[in-house]
């Protein structure tokens, strides 16, 4: 039902032209352009500012390490929640694609406001950059959640060296994150890091992406969400895991069968396919992860290379490993 993307601040103006079908030319094929005025954004109240000047004064705002480097290239400054309408809700596969009327108008209103409160509520209303829903993409309408993924700057984080752990915590907004310790020596004191980025300073905020977005983070995701849509009555809430919303879910019909075929209670059923739907972020998320790791390797390597391989003379001084150039030396210690 939902799918977390992140992206990098050269990719920002493109997606953002791109969410508001702004961009001449757009490679999609999948855009029916008949149902393109159907779409609408949700009013963010940006003070004025355009999206992508929010965006910008967001980050600008907030410490980013290796800010001015290479680093800040790769960086991921902004994430975005792709979340798709239940077929419980309104069933736009079987629509014609000429069609270009909504099915249940006030139902999908509810359940895309509602997906902008959760995400809002889950990662900070202040940093929600753009809310878009597209119904003129082939399959069901969805909305992209733009947001950048920042948190509160722990300034003894950054001055101290810490160890993450394996243990969980929920915070004040709902989301989960990975907790962390203090190294300390012998005495039980913290060990202050002597090079921490003094930069840090003068930021309250931190980009902190792999932070927010982690595996436990995706886990919780989704039923989360059915609990939000559910406390606030709101349409979807039964069938955030169960609705057919990208051709991988079963329906509740097909479930009912498998139960009759196979013995297992639907709830058994639901379990497995809850299961199955975060090990798929989770995969998502790595490979996101991999692809940036791989990325910074790449520069790593661009700059050992840079500043060892060229080097003139370099395992080329005459006599090293040189049988004739080893007996003078062995001449000249007699």
């Amino acid at each position: 039902m939902a799918q977390i993307e992140k992206h990098n601040d050269a990719a920002m103006i493109m997606l953002l032209k791109h969410s508001k079908r702004r961009l001449i030319n757009d490679s999609n094929t999948d855009i029916v352009q008949d149902r393109t005025r159907l779409n609408y954004s949700f009013d963010l109240g940006h003070e004025g500012m355009s999206d992508i000047e929010y965006y910008r004064n967001l980050v600008g705002d907030s410490y980013l390490y290796g800010r001015g480097t290479k680093r800040e290239a790769d960086a991921v400054t902004c994430c975005s929640w792709v979340i798709t309408l239940p077929r419980e809700i309104s069933d736009y596969t079987v629509a014609e694609k000429a069609e270009s009327v909504r099915m249940h108008p006030e139902e999908e209103l509810k359940f895309f406001d509602g997906a902008l409160g959760f995400v809002s509520e889950r990662y900070g209303a202040d940093n929600i950059v753009h809310a878009n829903v597209h119904y003129d993409e082939g399959g069901q309408p969805h909305i992209h959640i733009y947001f950048v993924p920042r948190k509160e700057l722990d300034h003894d984080q950054v001055h101290y060296k810490t160890v993450s752990t394996r243990k969980t915590v929920q915070t004040d907004t709902g989301r989960w994150e990975y907790s962390f310790r203090y190294k300390t020596d012998e005495n039980g004191e913290r060990i202050a890091l002597k090079n921490y980025s003094k930069m840090s300073d003068y930021y309250d905020y931190k980009l902190a992406a792999s932070e927010i977005i982690n595996p436990v983070e995706l886990k919780h995701f989704h039923p989360d969400f059915a609990g939000y849509l559910r406390q606030h009555d709101l349409p979807g809430a039964d069938h955030v895991h169960t609705g057919v919303t990208g051709g991988n879910n079963v329906s509740v019909k097909a479930l009912k069968e498998l139960t009759r075929s196979t013995g297992m209670t639907i709830d058994q059923v639901r379990e497995l396919e809850r299961e199955r739907d975060t090990l798929r972020e989770q995969i998502i998320y790595l490979e996101q992860e991999l692809s940036v790791a791989r990325a910074q390797l790449q520069n790593v390597s661009k700059d050992v290379t840079n500043e060892w391989g060229t080097s003139p003379g370099w395992g080329q001084i005459r006599g090293w490993g040189d049988a004739e150039a080893d007996r003078s030396v062995w001449d000249l210690n007699k």
